[in-house]
């Protein structure tokens, strides 16, 4: 995944998954501390000791603030390295075997265009989802709610139309 598509010089983004016990303090402890002039002081061999802080100026050339340049993230909590997995990665990106999280076969058409979801193709919508697809049984269980609340409000409106 990449948070430049259309700028291939500023891809620049390598995200892992690191396994077992204790595995999100492990990385933590591995990266160091946030802010890289601490890093260097109390931990001169983790990897964000070798990070910058860049000085932010205005026009006039005035120190306005300061942008850090972090080398490394990691997740704070098992449960952001939960979000941030899945974030970052499809089912199939990993082998079944080493899916920490558990997923769901897709049996169900899912679209999506102009803010909407939908589970019939709508001319220029695009397919988020389709069957057999393999999923996180969150992301599924998130597309189902947001499915049935829209139902639900396209019923509201129906039966309600000058109060909505």
């Amino acid at each position: 995944m990449s948070h430049y598509p259309a700028d291939p010089q500023k891809r620049r983004v390598i995200a892992l998954v690191y396994q077992g016990p204790d595995a999100t303090k492990k990385m933590r402890d591995i990266c160091g501390p946030t802010n890289p002039h601490v890093a260097r002081e109390t931990r001169p061999g983790c990897i964000r000791s070798l990070g910058t802080i860049v000085p932010l100026k205005d026009a006039e050339g005035k120190i306005i603030g300061e942008r850090m340049d972090n080398l490394i993230h990691a997740s704070a909590t098992d449960s952001d390295a939960e979000k941030e997995i899945k974030l970052w990665f499809k089912p199939v990106d990993m082998p079944p075997s080493m899916r920490a999280y558990p997923t769901e076969i897709n049996e169900e058409h899912y679209y999506f265009k102009n803010s909407r979801l939908y589970k019939t193709h709508e001319p220029g919508s695009v397919c988020l989802l389709a069957p057999g697809d393999i999923v996180w049984k969150t992301d599924l269980e998130t597309l189902r709610i947001l499915h049935q609340e829209r139902q639900l409000l396209l019923l509201l409106k129906q039966w309600l139309p000058s109060i909505l």
